[in-house]
């Protein structure tokens, strides 16, 4: 009984690794799919060996190198989980990257660098190193070989090159034969014509630049399997799309390209053993003329940054002395960030810095590499090793022999300290380029500390910003991870989530495997020509319609039609090699072939003009057009084979790899806000900070709205786009007046007399139309009541405003009245006053203390109702037809019941907060006074020239644009701006009587003098246009004698923040005139209605904003989808990183499911239907409560759910599917 229960209980043995046992590597952080690959390992038996050992082709997708990295190591213990390893996780299937689709895995370094000498044309073996070479590059070949089969494999040899006077083989034959013995049993071997991408052609050929260069040796070609031109540098080798290695992926399958790369590897080392590489001192060595040449134009440098000076200052440079350029380098140093004009001067200052430092030292570069190198290309072992791509660039050469050049931080020259230095051995404000960071010297002479020390800056820089970044897009990657974790593609071919909710009816709206697109374009086409049989046979392609088409196959041509994109490129290609065909037939069928051509050739083009009349309906449901020529059909049908192979899988967790596909590129961009090049100053957040934007916030609002539309090619609209720039220009108010402002104090009065002198319409003609009238009514209309309310604020702190209401003002009159006509006088003003001063000191004392009760009744605190009657007392004095002594009473126009009670208390008690327990502080006050500032401007802008949105009718349709239209938004804009103008004074006076006249400008005196108490007496120029204003405050006080303000702060503190004339929300236009023949018109700041106003200067079809929010606001939640693809791609295409359109549009349509904008945040995860899902990503308690209240449930198929409660994952993967058994009854 013991023994049976003995045999029938499971026992685990325990083993140690073998060979050729499958061993999953990682190395953490592990940032995607390829970072866990499978390994079949060899065990080194040696007690020498503490390390682990693997190709260094794969370190590429573990991003490690063998500087110390650790990795791990995990064997799987189940016979289903070793048979996943080899077929799907091993590292011939993770060859290519599912972020692009392009190659992981290459040879780098010392393997290209023996591949390129080992096939250059001058290299030739004899029959026994040829032999060697053959015999290591197929070793590993025939060891796989052996073990899969029985018997000796069968080796193809090739005939030497050279039969006499010896025999010899060429490099190139030994790379044919490895790619010959690579072919798999049956099939056709491969063809192919790759176009040299790394190496120069005019280096090899020695033709100048832009000069023919035929058989250079540059371009690979492979007939048949024979390597017949070219050399295998990094571009073919090396991890590259389009080069040999990938096109053998393509053609035979990833386990023959890691052959491939396995035995190019081996071959490379056998190489090496008796053809070394090195690189000494001598190949940086520059030629004495080159050298001297070098220090001469260096030398001339000196007098550049005098000359970029000028051009940033707009100045003559012949007339600049030394003091004056550090007068006005120190005044745009310290220049307050309000003032545009002197702010951009140093950006301005650092990009023709920069401009003409880069001319400078690409001209000298030039000179000296490679033509005045002391040993010349291609002996040169350090610029062969840049040239084919082994390691290094071209920047590293030319700093090691020529100059380090310009040291940037943050994309700017190096900063200033507040000592006007940028280093404490330069003089302040040395505009030399080397005191900005240019570093004339080299790596092979030294550096001077100077240079070193910006050198050790821009190191320190890049470490800082990684240090930063790496947190950032962590947290990043993390929430798009645990969002798009449970989206999987279905066996109907739509991606759902754990709920089963669909978020695609078709992954990336076509169904193709990222992986599997690669060669889906114009350079992969021509290999699908050149491999045509080979390719067929593999995708079970139908070719030329010889064939019948099966019911199922005619299933899947219907699912898989050819996109029109791919059509239109294949047509053209197949129309090209039927051209080629010429080539290589006889003289008699030559003019037939080529009437063929011609006649295709004219069928494409035809077909390319009709599908372009058709509208995007039309062409949706069109059928395609026939075929052009028979190359084209059959291209046609090796395309439909090959989309109907590249489906993705059913089971493939697409939601995880679009995850990675942006979160693992993020790490490699920084958190910089970088410039339009060539396009003014308009900023664009870039980097990290803007895919938080984009992923992470989802917010309307974002750090730098802009828009952008191309505007119509025609004269009048681009004259009236100029028009328009100059209506939407923000005109701030230190732009319009002089400063510093001009200050008066009369110590007999005790009053303070601030001078404004307008700036003449030319200083701002040129981007704005506001003229100077209307800044004078700005400052009476705006600045004056904006004046009124900080004085009383600041006079309140100081405990003083209870004395303007106890003290006598008819003394206080008396010394206004003295004041008044002591500087009536000294500015040649008339006095207003008639009688005796008592008489006078009475009647103002009667005003005074009228305005002291209105003060009372109503402060300048009461925000939105101080502006109401602002603007009511402005409609009184317009309409109402008073007489010239009567006073404008508030209380006549609006009747107001305001409380005793102090106005922040009264407003408090409004919002519900109990002023008790409020605090204030200096930065709550300051805050409080910008919002109250901007709200007063944008009300009194928008209560006079708001645009509005036109009514768009069906007949007047937003992209039409007519003769008409243009004319009448001419018309508009000149009536604009004729409103824009106030009424001058005198040509009023030509149609009013002088009475009339008079009464107004008193009225409009008057009105500033009732803003406040302490305002004495207003004055301004009468001229056309006015070049000054006046106003005089009282700084009297009874107890204390004179008030301490400081006035002139306190004006330019409002001065500063004030805006003339602008739109509402736009800050900044800029015209973008780069491409000729299509302006564009590029706002900083967002109003989509004010564009829409202009059908016929901008086609509007073409409008563009960077917020996705407003994109979906305006053009439905579709237009937002689109511009969240655009965007993300817009963000990783400034730094050269390409993520396939596939993983977008997934991320796009998952943040648009619900039909609006929701981000990868915890807000937008609420709506998610696994309760443990939201668990795992933050706020578990809060999570945990609302499930329990809820009570909902899970239905444990995403990720996170099955692992939380030890289960397999059942949604993804090769666990997506069930295996039934058929019962036989």
């Amino acid at each position: 009984m013991k023994e049976t229960n003995y045999l029938t209980t499971q026992l685990s043995v325990n083993r140690h690794l073998l060979d050729h046992d499958m061993l999953v590597m990682n190395r953490q952080p592990t940032l995607h799919r390829p970072s866990m690959q499978a390994h079949r390992v060899r065990i080194i038996h040696s007690t020498e060996a503490k390390t682990l050992r693997m190709h260094y082709s794969n370190c590429r997708a573990y991003n490690a190198d063998f500087d110390g990295d650790e990795m791990n190591g995990h064997l799987v213990q189940s016979y289903k989980a070793n048979a996943e390893l080899e077929t799907l996780a091993s590292v011939p299937y993770q060859y290519l990257s599912a972020k692009d689709g392009a190659p992981l895995a290459g040879l780098i370094q010392d393997h290209v660098i023996a591949a390129v000498k080992l096939t250059m044309r001058d290299r030739f073996f004899t029959h026994t190193d040829y032999s060697d070479l053959v015999y290591h590059a197929l070793r590993s070949l025939f060891i796989s070989v052996r073990q899969d089969s029985h018997g000796p494999p069968e080796l193809l040899l090739l005939e030497p090159a050279i039969m006499w006077p010896q025999r010899l083989w060429t490099g190139k034959q030994v790379i044919s034969t490895l790619l010959m013995n690579l072919t798999p049993p049956g099939m056709p071997h491969l063809n192919c014509s790759l176009r040299g991408q790394r190496t120069k052609a005019e280096l090899w050929s020695g033709a100048s630049p832009g000069h023919a260069t035929p058989l250079t040796d540059v371009d690979v070609i492979v007939c048949d399997g024979y390597l017949a031109s070219g050399m295998l540098d990094k571009s073919q080798i090396g991890s590259s799309s389009g080069g040999l290695v990938h096109c053998v992926y393509e053609t035979y399958g990833p386990r023959i390209a890691a052959h491939l790369l396995n035995g190019i590897s081996l071959l490379a080392n056998r190489l090496l053993k008796f053809t070394a590489f090195t690189m000494s001192i001598k190949d940086m060595l520059l030629s004495a003329d080159a050298n001297h040449d070098r220090r001469r134009r260096f030398a001339n440098l000196r007098d550049l940054g005098l000359c970029a000076f000028a051009d940033a200052f707009e100045l003559d440079p012949d007339a600049l002395s030394e003091s004056e350029v550090r007068r006005l380098y120190r005044q745009a140093h310290f220049a307050p960030s309000t003032d545009q004009t002197l702010c951009k001067r140093m950006l301005q200052l650092d990009n023709a810095m920069k401009n003409r430092l880069k001319r400078a030292q690409d001209a000298v570069c030039d000179a000296a590499i490679p033509s005045g190198l002391y040993v010349g290309f291609p002996e040169n072992n350090l610029q062969l090793m840049v040239h084919v791509g082994a390691k290094g660039g071209m920047v590293n050469a030319q700093q090691m022999s020529v100059a380090l050049g310009q040291i940037e931080l943050e994309g700017r020259r190096v900063p200033l300290m507040l000592s006007g230095r940028s280093l404490p051995s330069f003089p302040p404000y040395d505009v030399r380029p080397r005191a900005g960071g240019m570093c004339t010297h080299r790596f092979l002479t030294s550096l001077p500390p100077q240079e070193l020390f910006f050198h050790s800056m821009a190191g320190r820089d890049g470490l800082v910003d990684t240090a930063v970044k790496t947190s950032r897009s962590g947290y990043l990657q993390r929430s798009a991870i645990k969002h798009l974790e449970d989206l999987s593609i279905q066996y109907d071919g739509t991606v759902r989530d754990c709920g089963n909710n669909i978020v695609q009816f078709r992954y990336g709206d076509d169904g193709v495997d990222v992986c599997q697109a690669s060669f889906l374009q114009q350079s992969g086409l021509h290999l699908f020509a050149d491999n045509a049989a080979l390719l067929s046979t593999r995708w079970h392609a139908l070719l030329g319609g010889s064939q019948q088409h099966t019911a199922a196959y005619q299933r899947l041509l219907e699912q898989n039609t050819l996109p029109r994109p791919l059509q239109a490129i294949t047509d053209q290609v197949g129309v090209q090699r039927q051209m080629l065909l010429l080539k290589s037939v006889s003289q008699n069928k030559l003019l037939k072939l080529f009437r063929k051509a011609r006649r295709a050739e004219t069928v494409l083009r035809e077909t390319i003009e009709q599908q372009k009349q058709l509208s995007r309906t039309e062409l949706l449901n069109a059928d395609l057009p026939e075929a052009p020529c028979e190359m084209a059909d059959a291209l046609r049908a090796l395309c439909v084979a090959k989309l109907i192979s590249a489906q993705a899988p059913p089971g493939d967790p697409v939601g995880l790899l679009a995850a990675q596909s942006v979160g693992e590129p993020s790490t490699q961009m920084t958190l910089n806000t970088f410039h339009f090049a060539g396009r003014g100053e308009m900023n664009v957040t870039l980097g990290i900070p803007r895919l938080r934007e984009i992923l992470m916030s989802g917010s309307s609002v974002i750090s730098t709205p802009c828009m952008e539309v191309p505007v119509r090619p025609t004269n009048e609209a681009r004259r009236c786009c100029m028009r328009i720039s100059k209506r939407f220009y923000k005109l701030k108010l230190v732009e319009a007046i002089r400063l510093p402002l001009l200050e008066t104090v009369d110590y007999v009065s005790d009053s303070c007399t601030l001078e404004f002198q307008l700036e003449p319409p030319s200083a701002y003609a040129d981007r704005s139309h506001v003229r100077p009238a209307r800044v004078l009514r700005f400052l009476e209309r705006v600045l004056f009541p904006d004046l009124a309310k900080r004085l009383d604020r600041e006079l309140k702190d100081q405990g003083k405003t209870t004395l303007i209401r106890s003290f006598a003002l008819s003394a206080l009159a008396r010394l206004q009245q003295l004041g008044q006509r002591g500087s009536g006088h000294s500015a040649g003003a008339t006095n207003d006053f008639d009688g005796d001063e008592e008489a006078n000191a009475e009647r103002e004392g009667g005003r005074a203390w009228e305005a002291t009760r209105a003060r009372d009744e109503w402060n300048e605190d009461d925000g939105h109702e101080a502006v109401r009657r602002r603007r009511l007392e402005v409609e009184a004095e317009e309409d109402t037809h008073l007489g010239r002594n009567r006073v404008i009473d508030l209380d006549e126009v609006v009747d107001l019941d305001i409380p005793d009670d102090d106005d922040e208390v009264a407003e408090l008690r409004e919002l519900g907060v109990d002023p008790d327990h409020m605090k204030e502080d200096d930065y709550a006050t300051e805050k409080e006074d910008d919002v109250e500032n901007v709200d007063v401007i944008q009300k009194d802008k928008a209560g006079t020239s708001e645009p509005q949105l036109p009514k768009i009718s069906d007949n007047n349709p937003l992209n039409s644009s007519t003769v008409e239209d243009l004319g009448q938004e001419v018309a508009d804009l000149e009536a604009e701006e004729q409103e824009l103008e106030p009424i001058q004074e005198q040509s009023d006076n030509d149609n009013k009587s002088d009475e009339d006249a008079e009464f107004e400008l008193e009225s409009r005196k008057t009105f500033v003098t009732r803003l406040h108490a302490r305002f004495s007496k207003y004055d301004f120029d009468r001229s056309d246009p006015p070049k000054w204003a006046r106003l005089t405050i009282c700084m009297f006080d009874p107890k204390e004698g004179r008030i301490s303000i400081d006035l002139k702060t306190l004006v330019m503190r409002i001065v500063n923040k004030s805006v003339v004339s602008s739109v509402p929300g736009i800050e900044k236009v800029i015209i973008d005139r780069s491409d000729r023949s299509k302006w564009m018109f590029r706002v900083e700041g967002i109003n989509m209605n004010e564009l829409m106003r202009y059908p016929g200067v901008f086609d509007l079809t073409q409008l563009y904003t960077n917020s996705i929010a407003v994109m979906g606001q305006t053009y439905g939640i579709e237009a937002a989808r689109a511009s969240i693809q655009k965007e993300v791609s817009g963000v990783f295409g400034h730094y050269g990183i390409r993520v396939n359109s596939r993983h977008l549009s997934l991320i796009a349509d998952y943040m648009t499911k619900s039909g609006v904008f929701r981000a990868f945040n915890r807000m937008a995860f609420t709506l998610h239907p696994s309760p443990l899902q939201r668990m795992s990503f933050e706020t578990v308690v809060n999570a945990l409560k609302e499930t329990i209240q809820e009570d909902r449930m899970d239905s444990l198929i995403s990720p996170s759910a099955s692992i939380v409660t030890g289960r397999i994952v059942h949604n993804a993967g090769t666990n997506c599917f069930d295996l039934c058994q058929k019962l036989i009854c």
